[in-house]
């Protein structure tokens, strides 16, 4: 998707952004300050991108490690639109800090538009075991479980059990996982 899909035709862009010529709108090598002044002028503007706009957007932050303009683009989102789980699972995923994205799950579970999928359980109980917080992982997987929730995977739960040296843990699981069905690997 374009720029020009979600706020229309070259004149409008100027508007939005008159010091950047439609050659830099236009191209997917936008710099980070530019692209934040376009979304924020846009906003502003009255044109409004859509969540998933926003949401490539923050993938993108993330993915160049420049976690305060990704933040900022949630916030906006917050702000002026109505995030959904992906744009979660974005922030959630790309916090790299477990405690910034406990927050941003805790978020999730307030907003009544949105509720937390399979993904955004799994990509927490990851975070949480790649910090050694088996317990927590642990934890979280109960609450999922109780919320109607079930995970499709247990790799990490299980590697994670058997470096903390619990291994007799991670065994019944795998034999309660079997019993259930349930794909462990």
């Amino acid at each position: 998707m374009t720029l020009t899909v979600s706020l229309g035709s070259p004149p409008k862009l100027r508007r939005v952004l008159p010091e950047t010529e439609p050659s830099h709108v236009l191209s997917y090598d936008i710099k980070e300050t530019h692209l934040m002044k376009l979304l924020n002028r846009s906003w502003k503007a009255g044109y409004h991108p859509d969540v998933i706009m926003c949401t490539k957007l923050i993938k993108g932050f993330f993915n160049s490690r420049n976690t305060e303009k990704a933040t900022r683009v949630m916030e906006i989102l917050e702000k002026y639109g109505k995030p959904d789980v992906f744009a979660y699972n974005a922030v959630i995923s790309g916090q790299g800090k477990i405690d910034l994205a406990s927050k941003v799950f805790e978020e999730l579970l307030r907003d009544n538009n949105c509720k937390p999928t399979l993904i955004t359980c799994m990509i927490l109980i990851e975070a949480h075991i790649l910090e050694g917080g088996i317990d927590e992982g642990l934890k979280l997987l109960d609450e999922m479980l109780s919320r109607g929730i079930e995970p499709d995977t247990f790799t990490y739960i299980v590697r994670g059990l058997a470096k903390e040296g619990k291994v007799n843990q991670a065994f019944e699981l795998v034999r309660t996982l079997d019993s259930w069905g349930v794909n462990q690997m």
